[in-house]
């Protein structure tokens, strides 16, 4: 994940740093210095996205520890594939291409299929990634 915080100090530091015009408090700066270190201090490792994995994402599985519908437990099913999708698909009155799928396979035979559009599929995955590190920081803090 980005450093936050020392991506917040470098821009404090960029812009307390800059030069004033006289009888202004407004900086004078350069926006690419400003980005440059902003990323730096952020920690732009952070930002590579892993290519996709061709050969492991169409079989990987994850196994789903709890699935509720109403009140039956279908907990040991899995998450059998998640993969981009590069057939058209139509919801209502929308066709669209490029959309990421999520086979889900349930413990009663019931395979879902879910569709999110490409940057809806980012941003759940990044929400994904920020669950799993608060959860990961609850684990060691309940022991």
């Amino acid at each position: 994940m980005l450093d936050r915080q020392a991506a917040i100090a470098a821009a404090r530091k960029v812009l307390d740093e800059a030069p004033t015009i006289e009888g202004s408090d407004r900086p004078i700066f350069s926006f690419g210095e400003l980005v440059d270190a902003i990323l730096a201090a952020a920690n732009p490792d952070a930002l590579v996205i892993p290519a996709y994995d061709a050969v492991g994402a169409p079989t990987a599985e994850y196994p789903l520890l709890y699935v509720g519908v109403g009140d039956t437990d279908l907990s040991g099913g899995s998450v059998v594939r998640v993969h981009a999708l590069d057939k058209a698909v139509a919801y209502g009155d929308v066709v669209e291409v490029g959309m990421v799928k999520l086979d889900l396979s349930l413990t009663d035979g019931t395979d879902i299929d879910a569709m999110l559009r490409a940057e809806g599929a980012y941003h759940f995955g990044l929400a994904v990634m920020s669950a799993a590190v608060e959860a990961h920081r609850i684990r060691e803090v309940k022991g």
